[in-house]
């Protein structure tokens, strides 16, 4: 941020401003941001803008509060975003892809088919689009949407990170979960960040031939595979690791 403002000519300490409004303050708009003069809101204004998502449809579940928001990306695709009122607080339940190629037989998104990776700025927007609002006391955030966090690995890593930063919107990383279908690569990669997250594992079936079928990624990565890759997150990061199961009879 310190190189974008000082590239267009403008102090090096305003970074930080507008680092303040954007994550600490959900301010999606340089017009806003009233301790930055106004020749330099301009300026920032004319050749960058904050945030691509608009929203195209906002459905309200009449069961339990649910809010699940439809959001079109810059380049006209559609994501959703889902925010899940509980005991313990607000969850936004956030999309990582659009689309995802893993075709899990009881996912709807699998279904849709693979468009391509969020930006961790599409990742974070997600989040700013509530926290701007003053009434969501966001308690935790699940990467638990559209897509497979674990296969757009770099950019989820950056979003992470902004959101824990101190800069950034100082969220606390144990409040943060990130849920995966199990490639055993990738988990062991994330147990090497040292970061306190939360990892869930989408297990399903407890053996190969129901989770072949419910999950084609287990063709590819069997449960004894995906066991050694969670023993080795444990050992290397001392964080328990939750699994996720559907409710299918073949599981019995």
């Amino acid at each position: 941020m310190q190189k974008f403002v000082e590239d267009a000519g403008i102090e090096k300490f305003r970074a930080k401003q507008i680092m303040d409004w954007i994550y600490k303050k959900g301010v999606l708009s340089f017009a806003e941001m009233t301790n930055i003069p106004k020749q330099a809101r301009e300026k920032l204004a004319g050749s960058v803008a904050i945030g691509g998502l608009g929203l195209v449809k906002k459905l309200d579940s009449k069961l339990d509060g649910t809010e699940k928001y439809l959001l079109r990306t810059f380049d006209g695709f559609l994501i959703e975003t889902v925010k899940i009122h509980g005991s313990k607080g607000l969850t936004i339940c956030l999309s990582s892809q659009i689309g995802c190629p893993l075709k899990c037989r009881f996912c709807a998104t699998g279904g849709m088919g693979f468009k391509r990776d969020l930006e961790a700025s599409e990742i974070l927007e997600q989040v700013l689009l509530f926290k701007k609002d003053p009434k969501n006391d966001i308690s935790s955030l699940v990467l638990m949407g559209m897509g497979e966090p674990l296969l757009n690995y770099y950019n989820v890593m950056k979003a992470v990170k902004l959101l824990n930063s101190k800069d950034g919107m100082n969220f606390g990383i144990r409040r943060i979960t990130l849920s995966t279908c199990g490639l055993p690569n990738e988990i062991r990669k994330l147990a090497k960040e040292e970061l306190d997250l939360n990892l869930s594992v989408s297990l399903n079936a407890p053996n190969d031939s129901v989770r072949n079928e419910l999950m084609p990624i287990n063709r590819k990565f069997p449960i004894k595979e995906l066991m050694k890759a969670i023993d080795y997150y444990i050992q290397n990061t001392r964080r328990r690791v939750t699994f996720g199961v559907c409710f299918d009879k073949r599981s019995e």
